[in-house]
């Protein structure tokens, strides 16, 4: 039997609708995707204040905001 392909955005926009319809409860939800149920309230609330553009649901960049240590670019 071949593994099932999904990609992270589909697999977080179900976990949202099946939220949304109330059927399930968060923990049952968190265990069935086998997340946290802290990450499943950071896309919930992320996907609720942009006004459920799915976009917001995808992986966000790890790349800090700044760099305190860095050589400034006139001392290069």
């Amino acid at each position: 039997m071949p593994w099932k392909e999904t990609c992270a955005m589909k697999e977080r926009l179900q976990l949202v609708n099946l939220f949304e319809a109330g059927s399930y409860t968060v923990a049952e939800l968190a265990e069935h995707f086998r997340v946290s149920r802290t990450s499943f309230y950071k896309w919930w609330h992320r996907y609720q204040e942009a006004g459920r553009d799915l976009h917001v649901l995808k992986d966000l960049s790890r790349r800090p905001h700044s760099y305190p240590r860095a050589v400034s670019r006139a001392t290069a």
